[in-house]
């Protein structure tokens, strides 16, 4: 898979722990994401691969950080992927 196209289109869930508040779960982040030359969509959550082709795409980082008592302008967010054949 030559050149994938990742173009998110939604925040589905953000529920990470603020950085700076102590939580007891980490929380998670799912976005719905339109993938390749056929504009697959594919909902991925932070740090779970998913197959895509011969290969694997896993959501690895997502910005900004969340603040506790701040909410986020979704066009801040910034994604990270990683892709391994």
């Amino acid at each position: 898979m030559d050149g994938l196209n990742i173009r998110p289109i939604s925040l589905v869930e953000d529920s990470r722990c603020p950085i700076d508040v102590q939580c007891v779960w980490a929380g998670r982040v799912r976005i719905l994401a339109e993938l390749g030359p056929d504009e697959l969509q594919r909902e991925m959550t932070l740090g779970e691969p998913a197959t895509i082709g011969e290969g694997r795409l896993t959501l690895v980082a997502v910005q900004p950080a969340k603040a506790a008592g701040a909410s986020t302008d979704p066009r801040a967010y910034r994604f990270t992927f990683r892709f391994e054949r």
